[in-house]
C-alpha cells in the first residue's frame, strides 16, 4: 500500500514536526519512492490508502486531501491515471479480502461494475 502523500506533506512541513518525525521523514523520503518506482516498473499490484492525520482543514494531511495519492503521486510513480484510479478503488478494496464482499470498480456511468 503506497502512502506517498504524508511523506510529501511531511517535507513540504518539517519545521511543523517534532525533530525525530522530520529526521525520520528526510531518511525515508528517497528510499520510499525508490521501491514506489520500483514496485510501479515490476508490475506489482499497487493499492492506494492515506495516512489522513488532521482534522485542520488547511493542514496539507487533511482530510479530503488524500486525492493527491493519485495525482500527482501514483502518476508520477509511473501509473496510467486509470491505474491510479484503479489502486485507490478494486485494488485496495482486494487488500481486505473477504472482508470487502461488494468490491468494485466505479464506471463513468457512476455504476459499479
Amino acid at each position: 500500500m503506497a502512502t506517498r502523500h504524508v511523506i510529501e506533506a511531511g517535507l513540504k512541513n518539517l519545521d511543523t514536526l517534532n525533530p525525530q518525525t522530520a529526521d525520520k521523514m528526510v531518511q525515508v523520503a528517497n528510499s520510499h519512492w525508490e521501491s514506489y518506482t520500483t514496485a510501479v516498473r515490476k508490475n506489482v499490484k499497487i493499492a492506494l490508502g492515506t495516512d489522513i492525520s488532521s482534522s485542520n482543514p488547511r493542514a496539507d494531511t487533511a482530510h479530503g486531501r488524500n486525492g493527491q495519492e493519485l495525482t500527482p503521486n501514483a502518476v508520477k510513480a509511473g501509473l496510467s491515471p486509470l491505474q491510479a484510479a484503479e489502486a485507490a478503488t478494486i485494488n485496495a478494496a482486494e487488500t481486505l479480502g473477504k472482508l470487502s464482499p461488494r468490491k468494485g470498480l466505479i464506471s463513468l456511468a457512476g455504476t459499479l461494475i
